[in-house]
């Protein structure tokens, strides 16, 4: 559009100058110093003519190149984009039920972390669990440890690299979730209920070596900002070195009322993820 504009201008000049030298010279008595006048303002007409269309040349060609320059640097990003892909590693986690009982309720509860991209050279993992109690109209996240039995290292052919494993785990979950909630209805609260909401971490060293972390809201597979990452694990640990107890299958519903009584609702951080 830059050019069109410069040719639309200089166009107008020659116009303008053709039509004054023509008004001149049909108007001018002195027949030599018209044509002195007709052939001066038909050079200058010339020129802009000659101007019009080397300046519009040029604006085109600059503008071309700014255009190609344009889509190069698009092409190169959109490459840089699918070079990641293929080279990064690509984590995806899932968490899931296993072991059915006879009752038709799960034992366990396991998380599976998989690799759909690119090798690397190194790999930790680590899980924390609170314990999202909703007791009356009231929230409250306790910090749980060794929710998983085992987490180990494995190597498979379906993209499968880490494995949490869990023993009784959601057994447990579910029978503090049902004993809960009958002493709440004794208690004419509203609700008692308790589910598990795990963060997952995930450091890992690319084939540059260069050191990465990662954060994951292992109950829903989404990746977390590292910063909202970094303060959940902070403040798991600094609230379950004031527990009195120390692993998940030390919880009764008298350790949950038991922190409820000394604790308030809980803060916004964990809330606003839980609730996303």
């Amino acid at each position: 559009m830059r050019y069109l504009y410069y040719i639309i201008s200089l166009l107008l000049t020659a116009v303008i100058s053709f039509f004054i030298g023509k008004y001149i010279c049909e108007n001018d008595v002195n027949n030599k110093f018209s044509k002195i006048v007709n052939k001066i303002f038909s050079q200058e007409v010339l020129l802009s003519l000659m101007a019009i269309i080397v300046s519009s040349v040029g604006v085109y060609i600059s503008d071309r190149q700014a255009e190609i320059a344009k889509q190069q640097a698009e092409t190169a990003k959109q490459q840089t984009v699918i070079y990641r892909q293929k080279v990064y590693p690509h984590f995806n986690i899932h968490t899931y039920l296993g072991d059915k009982r006879i009752n038709d309720r799960y034992i366990n509860q396991h998380i599976n972390i998989y690799n759909n991209g690119g090798n690397f050279y190194e790999l930790k993992c680590s899980s924390i669990v609170f314990l999202k109690v909703k007791y009356d109209t009231d929230k409250y996240y306790i910090p749980a440890n060794s929710f998983f039995g085992v987490s180990k290292q494995i190597v498979s052919d379906n993209n499968l690299i880490y494995k949490f494993i869990g023993f009784k785990n959601n057994l447990k979950r579910s029978s503090l979730s049902r004993t809960l909630a009958k002493h709440a209805k004794k208690n004419e609260k509203i609700l008692g209920k308790a589910e598990e909401i795990i963060f997952v971490k995930v450091y890992y060293q690319d084939i540059f070596g260069k050191n990465h972390t990662l954060y994951f809201n292992g109950s829903t597979g989404e990746l977390l900002d590292n910063n909202v990452g970094e303060k959940l694990f902070k403040k798991h640990k600094k609230r379950l070195k004031k527990m009195s107890y120390k692993l998940f299958s030390e919880f009764s519903v008298n350790t949950i009322l038991n922190y409820i009584k000394k604790h308030k609702p809980d803060d916004k951080l964990l809330t606003n993820i839980n609730n996303k």
